[in-house]
Parts: C-alpha cells; structure tokens; sequence
C-alpha cells in the first residue's frame, strides 16, 4: 500500500516443537462461545509466554544497543535526532482529517501524519545508543501528541466520524501498527519515560486497541470486518494487535487471549492467495500484506520460544515462493493490480524466507542485520536476535523441503499468470542489497522479460486487465502496466472503473466494438494453450468474456516469446456475427516514434521496434491508425505515461493485429 510505505516502510503450527494440524478455519460468529474458546486456547498457550517481551531489547541491554549494527548507526542517529530537536512537533490541523470525508483526499492528512511521526523512531534508538535521556522530554512529546490525537484511525476508514467524534473506536490498518509501535517505545525505554507518561501510554493502548477487539470477540461490537475477511487486512490488524498487546500487556494470561485470537483468524488471510501461492492484490499487497503475515509469525515464535509458528504450513510456504517467483528480473515485478510501477518483493522479506522456510536460493541469502528507523521491522529484520535457526531444526519451518526451482519460465496456474525470463537472468542476482550493482547487472541482459495475465476482473485490488502484459528490455519498460492510481474515495467506491488507469482502456488490452472491458469475475479469461519449447514459450488465451459484447464470436490473444531471435509477438484475432469496430493499444512510459508500420520505443542501445501487421476481412490492410492518449488519473507517471491506440479505420467481421517486439 502506498500510504503505509510512508508510514512504515503488510494455521498450522508447531506445539512443544510437534507439529500439529488443524482445520479450515472457524468464522464462529462473536460471542460468549467463541470467547470461552480464545480463554481455553489461552490456558495452554500463557505457560509458553515469559514474564516481558518486546521484539527488540530494552534501553538497559548495552551491549545490544552499543554495539552490532547501533556501533556504527548510531552516531549517526544522534545527529539526525539533534536535528529533529530543532524542529517543534508538528501540529496536524482537524481540517485535513476532515478532507475526505468533504472532498475524498487522503492524501494530505497522510502526508503530514507521516511528517509528523518519522521522528519518533530515531529519537528513541538515539537515546538508546546515547542513553544520557536528552532525548526523552522529546520523545514524550511525540507521545502526547499521539495521545491528543482524536483518531489513530485513517480518515479513509472513518468516513462516517465516528472514531474521530469519540463514537466508536476503530482499529484499521494504521491504529493496529501505531499500537504496536508505541507499545514497543514504552517496552523499550521502560522507567526512563516518566510514571506520567507510562500510564498514559497504558491507558491509551488499551482504550484504542486491547478493549476494542476484545469487545469485538465477545460482543461483535465494534465490527471488524478484517478479523473474518480474507485480504491484506486481517493480516496487518491482527500483526498490529497481536503485537502491541504481546509486548504492551502485563498477565501472561491476557497477551495470551490476544495470541489465541491471533493464531486463530490469522488463518483466514490463507484463503487469500490462489492454490499457486498468487497474490491477486498484487506485489505491493505482497511485501505489506504477507509481510506482516511474516512479522506476526515471527513476533510469536519469539514469544513462545519457536512452539507456535503461524507460517509453518505448505500453503504459506507456495505462497512466500510467490516472492521470488513473481520477478520477471531481479528487482523487477510486474505492477499488476493497486501497485506502484517500481513494486518489487522486499529484499529483506525475500532473505528471511529464503532461510526459515530452508530454500537455500542462490542470490537471496543476504547477511542480515538490516538498518530500519521503523522499531517493529529493525526488531524482526535489522537484529536477528535470538539467531534465526536453520531450517528444520527445532522452532523452525518442517513444512515442505528442498530449494524451489526457478527457471527461465513461471507458470502461475491458479492465476492465469504467465512470466518469462531471458537466459543468463541469474547472473543479474548478485546481492539484492546493493540496488546500483543489481541494476547494473540487469541492464547488461541483451533479452526480452515479460510477464503476462489472464485471470478475472474479480480479484482483489482488481483492474479490468485481462490479458495484460509488461515487456521489459535493459530495465526500460516499452509496455508496462500502470500500476495503481493515488487513492481517494473514488478508489474503494461503485465509480472505481471511472478512473482511466483502473479500467481496461489503462491497459494494453483490446477495444472491442467501442466497449471496455467489465468489472466481475464472469469477465474472465480462458487459458487455450500453453507451449514450451527450447526455441520457444507461448500463452494463448480466450478474452472474449471479459467483455460484455454479443456480436463477439471469437476474441484470442496470443503470446509468444522466441528465446532464440529475441522476439516477443503479441496477436489478437477477433471475429464479429456483424461489423463492427476494433482497436488495440500499447502503454508505455517511453519516448516513441512511428516509422511506417513500426513504432520506436526509447533510443539508443535500449531502444525496441515493435512492427505491427493487422489483417482485416482476411486480408492484408493499411487501413489503420495510431491515436496517442494520455491520462487523467492521478498516478506516478501520468505525465510521461501514453495509451497508443492501434485503431482499425472501418469496420470489421474478422481481423488480426499482430504486434511484433524486437530490441532496435
């Protein structure tokens, strides 16, 4: 998600290291029955908890916080949090809450809530490395401001006041994360806060967090939707919860209840992610959604000493191959769905995964500890402590077993997703830390990547994109997919396929008798064939029924990847009871050019020619046209972003538009 990027950066288990299964998961409505469930669960979980835990040490272990990775770190973030002194706490206006439930922007109430609570984490790891407590009358500061604040909750998710006019406590994806962090600043610094501030802090964390849910399970009220729903929200809440009450609650037999909760609705987020591991909200819903799949998980094989492991199960394990899988070059993902155009699986998600589920994936076993200003990730990610165990000793993943092939081609069955890789792409790995050397690498790769999609219009985060494609040559990108727009209310409402980057004409898909493509899953693709050969791979699909048009008797699209000539085609047949007009399009953010039936992308050693042929009542035809669109959408690249239009001059019963890649 773009907003938690800013602000922050989303069973099976092992009991007494025995691996024990259990069923689908339970939707039990909230109730006395379901809470005397939790409270049982909670009796058998509480003698695996100690008496404190936090994901990172307190401010009294100096040989943590002087030393590792703070020795070198830290001088730094004094300096950084001496300036940060010098700037008074930002006041955030009532006003710019008050905007979307007006005008329908987000946007700046999240800007200045992200400017306003960035400091926070540097002011508390500096005055752990320092621990001279200059740092605290600010650090109290920022506390209090939280406390004032009337809403922890997004203005996109309190559209009716309620939270904001004291009605209802909400708890969205930031309230959960902004208890969790705060829970670890108190656990942290301990008796260095004053007694004031310490019960404050208590207070509020139970009053916006732990008496909420807990009412949730045993009332229903207030309706957490997320606790039962399958998509990146039931992870993020219930990682936030869970986390701040793990590391917020005194009696070992309440943080229990709250990871009995946790160990049971997390299970519903399974359901999420098709058979193959796809996640159809997209990479960034990936690295946000399954990323704090992964920081619950760990958070409570810490908590309990490696005897309950969330992710230690064979579907979770399909899905996290999904992050090394869905890359179509290292560092590059295609932006399918609500992402931004440069997504790409995290770095830092990929080498956890790669050694506690024991995958042993060249290139991806990065040295850890890695640098975050973000207290939750630097406790889980940057520190490794305790030490990650190798996988499948005892307190780690038994689930599965051996390295996952990944070749020069993916096949995303589930999904309908289909990726190709040029050769020698794994030489371009190296260490996924160093962004300069990856990109460098993969520049030098003198072949095509691509990724292409079938599926529905059904999905989660869904655009109406069947049969969508990204080409990537030399890291430049002559046909992309846009990726998400910057939300506003219009996103997540009955007018979302206004928006022209969400509906089909943003993509590089046909215009069938001047009709878009259809929001649903009925809308769909049909996979006709799939072909592999040393020479080359193809996809062919069925697209008719992602359209709403009865004169269609026939519509395929085509996909074939040459690996020995560097050639990508891409081919449309459509075949009409009547005439009736046609067009395709091609999206790119690159500079381009018409020479003849050609269209150059770029310039120079990265430029590609892609050669168009169309033929129309069966014949060869001239009679066509390029038309250049543009977007109104609010997105990354709106402004250098293109939508060429290859548009058939008359009408049609039968025709084909074959579009022909080739590097320039």
């Amino acid at each position: 998600m773009k907003l938690y990027t800013k602000l922050s950066l989303g069973l099976i288990f092992t009991l007494s290291f025995v691996l024990a299964a259990v069923g689908s998961p339970s939707n039990m409505a909230s109730g006395p029955e379901l809470d005397a469930e939790l409270t049982a669960r909670a009796k058998e979980l509480a003698p695996m908890l100690s008496d404190h835990f936090c994901v990172l040490p307190g401010i009294e272990d100096r040989a943590f916080w002087e030393g590792g990775v703070m020795e070198t770190q830290g001088p730094n973030l004094v300096r950084q949090a001496e300036k940060d002194l010098k700037e008074p706490v930002m006041q955030i206006p009532d006003e710019l809450y008050l905007e979307f439930s007006q005008n329908g922007n987000r946007t700046n109430y999240q800007n200045a809530l992200s400017r306003r609570n960035a400091p926070l984490g540097r002011l508390v790891m500096a005055e752990c490395y320092e621990n001279k407590g200059r740092f605290i009358p600010r650090i109290e500061e920022h506390l209090r401001a939280y406390f004032a604040d009337k809403s922890w909750t997004l203005p996109a998710h309190d559209s009716s006041l309620n939270d904001f006019n004291g009605k209802e406590t909400i708890i969205d994806l930031v309230s959960s994360a902004t208890a969790w962090h705060l829970a670890t600043v108190g656990a942290i610094l301990g008796d260095k806060l004053s007694p004031e501030v310490r019960a404050e802090l208590k207070a509020q964390l139970n009053d916006r967090c732990y008496e909420p849910f807990r009412q949730h399970i045993r009332t229903g009220q207030p309706k957490y939707w997320w606790v039962r729903n399958i998509n990146n929200w039931n992870a993020v809440c219930l990682a936030g919860v869970a986390g701040a009450a793990l590391t917020g609650i005194e009696s070992k037999e309440e943080r229990a209840w709250f990871l009995a909760a946790a160990e049971k609705f997390i299970q519903n987020s399974n359901e999420g992610y098709t058979a193959d591991g796809y996640c159809t909200e997209g990479v960034g819903y990936w690295c946000y959604g399954f990323g704090n799949h992964i920081r619950l998980s760990e958070t409570v094989r810490r908590a309990t000493n490696g005897k309950i492991q969330i992710l230690n199960q064979e579907k979770l394990r399909t899905v996290a191959i999904y992050g090394f899988t869905i890359s179509i070059l290292p560092g590059i993902a295609p932006s399918f769905a609500d992402c931004g155009m440069n997504a790409s699986p995290s770095h830092y998600l990929l080498a956890f995964l790669n050694r506690y589920y024991g995958f042993h994936l060249d290139g991806y076993d990065y040295a850890l500890p890695v640098f975050s200003h973000n207290l939750v990730d630097f406790g889980i990610f940057g520190t490794n402590l305790p030490p990650l165990p190798a996988a499948n000793e005892p307190g780690m993943a038994t689930v599965g077993g051996g390295t996952p092939a990944i070749g020069n081609r993916t096949w995303f069955d589930s999904a309908g997703i289909m990726i190709y890789r040029p050769e020698g792409w794994k030489s371009a790995l190296g260490n996924l830390q160093n962004g300069k050397e990856t990109a460098a690498a993969v520049k030098a790769l003198d072949g095509f990547a691509c990724a292409m999609k079938g599926g529905s219009n059904g999905e989660a985060h869904n655009h109406n994109d069947v049969g969508a494609y990204v080409l990537v040559y030399h890291r430049t990108f002559p046909a992309l997919d846009l990726g998400g727009e910057v939300y506003t209310r219009r996103t997540f409402s009955r007018e979302r396929y206004v928006s022209d980057v969400l509906n089909s004409w943003g993509h590089n898909v046909p215009v069938v008798a001047g009709q878009l493509q259809k929001p649903g899953a009925k809308y769909k693709a049909t996979v006709l064939d799939v072909t592999s050969t040393p020479e080359t791979e193809s996809l062919k699909l069925d697209i008719a029924a992602a359209y709403d048009v009865p004169e269609v008797e026939a519509l395929t699209r085509e996909f074939v990847y040459h690996r020995d000539k560097v050639r990508f085609t891409v081919k449309d047949a459509v075949k009409f009871t009547s005439p009736q007009k046609f067009e395709t399009a091609l999206v790119t953010i690159q500079s381009w050019k018409r020479e003849g039936n050609a269209v150059i992308f770029g310039e120079g050693a990265d430029a590609v020619r892609a050669e168009i042929e169309v033929t129309a009542d069966g014949k060869p035809s001239a009679d066509w046209t390029i038309t250049e669109g543009t977007y109104e959408a609010d997105f990354s690249a709106n402004k250098i972003a293109r939508r060429l239009g290859i548009v058939l001059n008359g009408e049609v019963k039968e025709a084909t538009v074959t579009v022909t890649y080739r590097p320039e």
